[in-house]
């Protein structure tokens, strides 16, 4: 997979690719399945696309993120993942809210500060207080 953005996944050149998936191969061939070829796989593959991705995944072009889920296809085709693995979009949305969710909940960061609160105005809070006593009514 060649890019411009210096995607991590990038570095895993043919040969690793190849190698890689034969040692799966020979996993499975001794008869390795279920959850620990899932975590072998994750280990192995997933963790390199998930390496630092929500620094780079917001600059991966539509072709890289198919080539991406295409992999993660290949190797739910082969079994080497289960058929309910997320696709790449669903991995890089969970890791953008944990890194967001860890920069929001840690009061010593240095964007904390810039966070907005949303408040509600005084005009919100009237018009609601006035149907809810309407409601109760």
């Amino acid at each position: 997979m060649e890019d411009t953005i210096g995607v991590p996944i990038s570095r895993f050149t043919y040969q690793q690719r190849f190698q890689t998936f034969h040692a799966l191969k020979t996993l499975c061939s001794i008869g390795l399945r279920g959850i620990k070829l899932f975590d072998i796989t994750e280990s192995l593959i997933i963790s390199r696309i998930k390496y630092a991705a929500p620094s780079w995944s917001g600059f991966a072009t539509q072709q890289q993120l198919q080539q991406l889920q295409s992999l993660i296809k290949k190797l739910i085709r082969f079994n080497y993942l289960p058929a309910s693995y997320p696709t790449v979009t669903q991995i890089f949305n969970t890791l953008d809210s944990r890194l967001f969710k860890k920069i929001e909940n840690n009061n010593n960061h240095r964007r904390h500060n810039y966070q907005v609160v949303a408040q509600s105005t005084y005009q919100e809070k009237t018009f609601i207080t006035r149907h809810l006593k309407h409601i109760s009514t």
